[in-house]
Order: C-alpha cells, then sequence, then structure tokens
C-alpha cells in the first residue's frame, strides 16, 4: 500500500487512461511497476493522516539525505507514530 496526500496524483495512478501531463512520464512508471507487485493499491489520505511521510521529506530536503531507514526506524518517527495513534484513535499492533 502507498498512500498519498495528493488526490490528483493519486487519481491519475488508479486510472486507465493516458496522462498527458507534465508529471505523465512519472505516472507511466509507477503503473509499470505496479505491474510486477501481487497486489498493491493507492489510496488518498488527508494531510493530517500523512505525517511521518511529511516529516522525513521535509527533514530529507533540509539536510540533502536520501534514506532515513538504512538501519531501522528513527526514534523520531517512532515519537510521531505513536503520536498519530493517539490523535486517531488508533491501537498500536505489534
Amino acid at each position: 500500500m502507498f498512500e498519498g496526500d495528493s488526490l490528483s496524483v493519486i487519481r491519475k495512478v488508479n486510472s486507465f487512461s493516458p496522462d498527458f501531463s507534465a508529471i505523465g512520464a512519472y505516472i507511466r512508471d509507477v503503473q509499470v511497476l505496479v505491474a510486477s507487485f501481487h497486489s498493491c493499491c493507492f489510496p488518498y489520505v488527508l494531510c493530517t493522516g500523512n505525517t511521518v511521510a511529511h516529516l522525513l521529506a521535509t527533514i530529507g530536503l533540509h539536510t540533502g539525505g536520501t534514506s532515513f531507514m538504512r538501519n531501522g526506524v528513527p526514534s523520531f518517527v517512532v515519537l510521531v507514530v505513536d503520536g498519530d495513534r493517539r490523535v486517531f484513535g488508533m491501537v498500536a499492533v505489534d
């Protein structure tokens, strides 16, 4: 599952129509890659439900980093996920 907070991108990836927009080549690349998975979906989530992705992208842009998860999940991500669970009433699954 690949969640996204850009409704237009999620609609394009889930569409069977050709995309001639500026991001059409990227959409086609995603669609080709998806064909190699047994199962895959692209649901839309509100920005408020995408806190961890936003945090990682923001830090990556500011630090020039390309990957945070080479040696496991950073502790700040765990804290944000726990906060999201409390806000959205989710139960931790261990």
